[in-house]
This record gives structure tokens, C-alpha cells and sequence, in this order.
């Protein structure tokens, strides 16, 4: 019977899906190293494999395996990042599975300046990560693989329970300085956040993986852009009450836009069109709804800290 395999299973994103797939579906967990404090399943196998080695795939995957890449090595140079996507590639070929669903990020658009970015804006990446995820996004789609089915999907930041994402944030709220607090929030104000439920990332990952007809080395973002309070106004005060701590007693008075996108473009940053959404559009025309709310989501963050 072909299983879901996820590479990365032990993982944020990971953990989150092999957690949200039916027990009536048999998944093969791979991570480099097992933690301890894996949950068992009954319809999941854990394997460990370091997948630097080419092969170490080769007795996992199986012919008409569907096959999900969460691994990426930021400490890593983007030569071992290729070798492993390339091994990856190799024993899906060799042993004949039917598909892979590669995750990437949203950032590999870098400095756009496009306010609506779809899956065919032109990335312009300007950070080492944004350059590394980019050349292995055009390494899948430039590989022959005619009877490897082959997706690349393009999440926003990720955020739920377990998540690093928001963590600096609800650090500062809890232990840093309430005046620098202040003016953090002065400066940031409505600036968006393009944050997605962990959850919603998981679904997203399912669709394209049962998804009935081929992906064809298509790209899709998964976003929550659309949601009203994806701003760091909203966010900031969700965190503020999710983690017990007392409203602000000053109201918060929003700096011009134009002064954080300059500090930005200072500092090199790519995201520093205070305009800019991400469009999930192409996800949604065939036929994927977001089920998750961020409010939820950030709920959930803020209890597993």
C-alpha cells in the first residue's frame, strides 16, 4: 500500500502534519534524528536517515510513495542543500514514487516591489536563505522527471503551537522594556505581519499531495493576507491577552509607514513595502479553503510557551 513519506517529520511543520493526517493512512515519519518525545501512532513508521548520503532513502520510499520535503539545513551551504534535494530527487526516480510536494517560503520573492505577489512574480532574493530556497526551487523545476509528479509550495510565516515565530516578540512583551515595548509598536503600527496557521500550511500540503490531477511543477502560496488582522497592531494585542499580561495604558501612536520601510531598505531587508500581500488565489482555484483562524493560532502559540 503507498504511504505518505515526510522528510523533516520532526519538525514544527512536521509535527503538525503527520499529527493532522487520518489514521487510515499509512505515513512513513523520516528525520535525521528521532526525538524522544514523539507521539506514537499506529499508522506511523519513524525512520531515521541522514539525507546528506545518497541513498539513505532507498529502502523508505517505495513505488508510488508520495513524498513530502520539509528539510532545509540553514547552517548548511547551499551545495549540501542541492546534494540533498538532489538525493532526494534520485530515490524518488529509482524507486518509482508518484509525487513530490516540495515546501518552500514566500520569501524567495526578496525585494520585489510587486504589492500583490503571486506565483509569478520575479524573485529577486537578496538574503543567503532567499537566494538558497530560490536556486532549489528552480533546480525541481528544471530536472527532467517525466513520471515523478512534482509541487512546490510557498508558505507565508508560520506560526501555532510549538512555532518559533512570534517568540521574539512575546519575549519582549513579557521581559523587555515596556518604553522600548512602546516604541517598537509606535514604529511597526499596522505594518503586516503575512502570518499562517501552522494547521492551514498542513492542509495546504494534503490537497497538493491527494490532489487528483498531476501538479506539473506548479508553485503555490499558501497566505492568510487576506485576514483583517494580520498586522502587528492586531497581533501584539491577541499576544498581549493570550499571555495574561496587562493592556497598554498609553494608546499607540502609528509612525508614517515611510519611516520603517526606509529603517528596512537600511538594514537590507527585502520586506520593505509596507503594500505588500501574498496571493492565494492559484491554491484556492483548485479547490483548497483555509480552515484555521490566526486569532486561533496564535491562542495556540501563546500556550506552549
Amino acid at each position: 500500500m503507498p504511504s505518505i513519506v515526510i522528510l523533516g517529520a520532526n519538525g514544527f511543520l512536521g509535527k503538525a502534519l503527520v499529527g493532522s493526517l487520518d489514521a487510515s493512512i499509512s505515513v512513513k515519519a523520516v528525520a535525521r534524528n528521532i526525538s524522544s518525545a514523539t507521539k506514537p501512532k499506529n499508522n506511523v513508521a519513524w525512520f531515521e536517515a541522514d539525507l546528506t548520503i545518497p541513498g539513505s532513502l532507498s529502502s523508505i520510499i517505495q513505488k508510488d510513495d508520495i513524498v513530502i520535503n520539509l528539510v532545509y539545513i540553514p547552517s548548511e551551504s547551499t551545495k549540501i542543500n542541492l546534494q540533498i534535494i538532489d538525493n532526494i530527487v534520485n530515490s524518488c526516480t529509482y524507486n518509482k514514487a508518484a509525487r513530490l510536494v516540495h515546501c518552500s517560503t514566500v520569501g524567495v520573492v526578496g525585494a520585489t516591489k510587486v504589492n500583490q505577489v503571486t506565483e509569478d512574480t520575479t524573485c529577486i532574493p537578496i538574503s543567503n536563505y532567499e537566494k538558497n530556497k530560490e536556486i532549489l526551487e528552480q533546480y525541481l523545476k528544471n530536472i527532467s522527471s517525466p513520471k515523478l509528479d512534482i509541487g512546490i509550495l510557498r508558505p507565508t510565516t508560520i506560526i501555532g503551537r510549538g512555532g518559533q515565530n512570534l517568540l521574539k516578540l512575546a519575549n519582549a512583551l513579557k521581559f523587555g522594556n515596556q518604553f522600548v515595548n512602546y516604541m517598537r509598536a509606535c514604529l511597526f503600527s499596522y505594518r503586516p505581519m503575512h502570518l499562517v496557521p501552522v494547521n492551514d500550511v498542513a492542509d495546504a500540503i494534503k490537497h497538493l499531495a491527494f490532489l487528483p490531477s498531476n501538479l506539473n511543477k506548479n508553485i503555490y502560496i499558501i497566505s492568510a493576507d487576506d485576514d483583517p488582522i494580520n498586522n502587528f497592531h492586531s497581533v501584539e494585542k491577541i499576544l498581549i491577552s493570550s499571555l495574561g499580561l496587562k493592556p497598554r495604558f498609553f494608546p499607540v501612536v502609528p509612525f508614517p509607514f515611510w519611516i520603517l520601510s526606509f529603517l528596512l531598505r537600511l538594514m537590507g531587508r527585502s520586506a520593505f513595502n509596507m503594500k505588500r500581500t501574498y496571493s492565494h488565489k492559484k491554491i484556492r482555484s483548485i479547490n483548497y479553503k483555509r480552515k484555521d483562524s490566526l486569532v486561533s493560532a496564535i491562542q495556540k502559540f501563546s500556550e506552549g510557551l
